[in-house]
């Protein structure tokens, strides 16, 4: 009895401590990872662009022109993507979404999550756009809109264009962002 405590605290000792290499790994990963910012437009008075929107990836990239890592972050949301398939990618980047929804939030000044999925055919053309989390239903429905006006690069499955969906998630803010 007594050598089967000691078996299951040594075995618990070692899934945390297991635990921890793996925590502390992903840390370094995550901090290691370098951060995309969309740029605007200096405040009045200074001459700091503002950090508009941050990514993991460029906003001006096409999937065809990121790197390989960079692919692997777009791919990381969609999980077990095979090495034959990514998911659909608006055409001229990302920044045809971000530029747009930040445009549009220029008078509502909200704050906020944004998390939107869009079912992209495997043409590149959206067929509906669900917003699930935003700031105000009028910036859900400039996300909506701006999304299925954009053109998509299709996903690919086994090599092949198919249907697949698109993950936009990110945070708007509003107030000084050059410091972050």
């Amino acid at each position: 009895m007594r050598n089967s405590i000691k078996l299951l605290l040594a075995t618990t000792l070692l899934a945390v401590s297991l635990t921890g290499v793996v925590s502390s790994a992903q840390a370094k990963q995550a901090k290691d990872r370098k951060a995309y910012f969309l740029l605007g437009d200096p405040r009045p008075g200074s001459k700091f662009k503002q950090k508009l929107f941050r990514s993991d990836v460029p906003f001006d990239k096409s999937y065809s022109e990121l790197t390989p890592t960079l692919k692997e972050r777009v791919k990381t949301p969609y999980g077990g993507l095979k090495d034959s398939e990514h998911p659909p990618f608006p055409v001229e980047g990302t920044e045809v979404i971000y530029r747009p929804l930040y445009k549009a939030n220029l008078e509502l000044k909200k704050e906020g999550d944004v998390l939107a999925i869009a079912m992209i055919s495997p043409t590149g053309k959206v067929e509906n756009v669900t917003v699930y989390k935003a700031p105000t239903p009028n910036i859900a429905t400039m996300l909506s809109y701006i999304i299925t006006n954009t053109e998509f690069d299709p996903a690919t499955c086994d090599g092949k264009p198919c249907q697949m969906e698109y993950l936009f998630e990110n945070k708007i803010e509003t107030k000084p962002n050059w410091a972050r």
